[in-house]
């Protein structure tokens, strides 16, 4: 209960009385339970668990208690009702306000904050994904050959992460591309962007092949791990790769944990000190509409003196 134990203290620290956890990925954080859909309420101290009857026995088997009490019975003692309201829809907004006028959306969680930071368990297993994301990654490039196409790659991947990106020839300019049935012919430009997913935890890497952009990509990348270490901001990274990418158009990092994209994002958090235990990507890329373009991708632990790239081919 470490990680519960982390949050009572920024409730306290925020001054917050009460706390709803409603992302399923953040109940998964902090309990170790899998749920759709829940509620977790959260005061300094004390927490309390509501799921449907389908959670409720793996609920159990983790030690947790499931309230039988209705939610609005257990919050109205509460002034004021604090939830994470990021990924919260329209509708789900308006009916808390309706239920609890006092409530508060908070735009950036405590918890994504939080989660910023991996304990020793979530670096192994990050490791292991990354391990398996080379893998896989190694089998799509030895799987390159004429006539096959950007499907025909996707589907070697087992345990996506995310959707894989392939992309053939003037594809690779597309930075999101999904793959089609275009075939891979005379020693075009290929663009490989993939992860494997492992026990909860999302790998991501990219790899680019046969492009003329590739080298400069290759020495911004080299040069952003090189800078990496604790109490350099993403900013900073950035400054780096832009004296040799100048034109970049691509977010340079992002925080890898239970979800492929979470914080620090670049632009959102561009001025975050890393700290030891981070665990982000450096993905510098550049591309030219209609031509090709290059990503290179790593996986990167943040150490106490530097850093440790844990997708290493």
């Amino acid at each position: 209960m470490q990680r519960l134990e982390r949050l009572y203290e920024k409730l306290v620290e925020k001054k917050i009385e009460c706390f709803v956890v409603t992302k399923p990925v953040n109940l998964f954080y902090l309990l170790g339970i899998d749920v759709s859909v829940g509620m977790l309420v959260v005061e300094p101290g004390s927490f309390s668990l509501f799921v449907d009857s389908r959670y409720c026995t793996a609920a159990n088997e983790r030690g947790l208690a499931v309230q039988d009490t209705p939610i609005k019975e257990r919050l109205k003692k509460h002034q004021v009702v604090t939830i994470e309201g990021e990924h919260c829809t329209f509708c789900q907004v308006e009916e808390w306000k309706n239920l609890y006028p006092n409530t508060l959306f908070q735009s950036d969680s405590l918890i994504e904050e939080l989660r910023m930071i991996k304990d020793p368990h979530e670096i192994n297993i990050l490791k292991k994904a990354a391990r398996f994301t080379c893998m896989a990654m190694q089998k799509v490039i030895d799987a390159i050959q004429e006539g096959v196409s950007e499907e025909e790659l996707e589907s070697l991947v087992q345990h996506p992460s995310f959707t894989p990106i392939i992309a053939f020839g003037s594809n690779s300019a597309l930075v999101h591309h999904r793959p089609t049935s275009r075939i891979y012919r005379n020693k075009e430009p290929v663009l490989i962007d993939l992860g494997v997913k492992v026990d909860h935890y999302m790998g991501d890497m990219s790899r680019t092949l046969n492009s003329t952009l590739i080298g400069q990509v290759k020495e911004a990348h080299d040069r952003a791990i090189e800078a990496c270490k604790p109490g350099v901001t993403l900013k900073e990274l950035d400054a780096i790769v832009k004296k040799m990418i100048p034109f970049k158009d691509h977010s340079l990092s992002h925080g890898i944990g239970l979800e492929v994209h979470e914080r620090p994002f670049f632009k959102k958090d561009k001025d975050v000190v890393l700290c030891s235990n981070m665990v982000i990507t450096i993905e510098p890329g550049l591309y030219v509409p209609n031509e090709g373009g290059a990503r290179y991708e790593s996986m990167v632990v943040i150490t106490e003196k530097g850093c440790e790239v844990i997708t290493d081919i």
